[in-house]
């Protein structure tokens, strides 16, 4: 026969640890606390109160002023005398007859028929080929425009061409008023050895 075990015995209840009380603040904990609170407060600098913004006054458009053209052919043209190729030319032929009349005859197979941009222009007949050339002539052209120059008051460059049907007008010759005679025995009364030799002698001419 088999014996019957004895019942087990009911397990231990195990209590919690009993929870350990926390130690209580000091009573003037909150006092410090509020106190460090205020003093970082004052010592904390303070930013500046910002600057009201102050909008630009706007400005006036100012519209461009056109400037004066400065071209010098422009200037030159607009203060420039204006001549006619009429007037300059019977000027020209009467300086040329009486500074260099040699060439006198060249000139005058031609005529002046315009004077532009400071151009002058000399055209010839086209049977006068020869007098062309010889105005072109290094040692002409200059003093002709030289001449054109000082007449017109502004640089001139003399161009000279060949012109079909081109009918030259003659510049009538200028007028020389001769000089009125003069008496001789006047003229030898007021020689300078005359006088110089009678105020020596004292002596004085007795008119015929």
């Amino acid at each position: 026969m088999v014996a019957a075990k004895p019942p087990a015995a009911p397990p231990k209840k195990i209590d919690p640890p009993a929870a350990t009380p926390e130690p209580a603040p000091p009573q003037n904990a909150s006092k410090l606390s509020l106190t460090a609170t205020i003093a970082a407060a004052l010592d904390e600098p303070k930013a500046p109160a910002p600057k009201p913004r102050t909008e630009p006054t706007p400005k006036a458009r100012e519209e461009p002023v056109a400037k004066p053209a400065t071209n010098a052919a422009t200037n030159a043209t607009a203060t420039a005398p204006s001549v006619s190729a009429s007037e300059l030319w019977v000027q020209l032929v009467t300086r040329v007859r009486k500074e260099r009349p040699l060439i006198a005859g060249w000139v005058e197979s031609g005529q002046l028929v315009e004077i532009k941009n400071g151009i002058a222009v000399l055209a010839f007949p086209t049977d006068e080929t020869l007098a062309r050339e010889n105005c072109e002539r290094p040692n002409n052209r200059p003093f002709l425009e030289t001449i054109l120059s000082e007449l017109a008051g502004q640089p001139i460059t003399l161009k000279c061409e060949l012109r079909a049907g081109l009918v030259v007008e003659k510049v009538p010759p200028t007028e020389v008023k001769p000089e009125p005679s003069k008496d001789p025995m006047e003229a030898f009364k007021n020689d300078p050895l005359i006088q110089k030799a009678l105020a020596a002698f004292k002596a004085e001419i007795i008119p015929a």
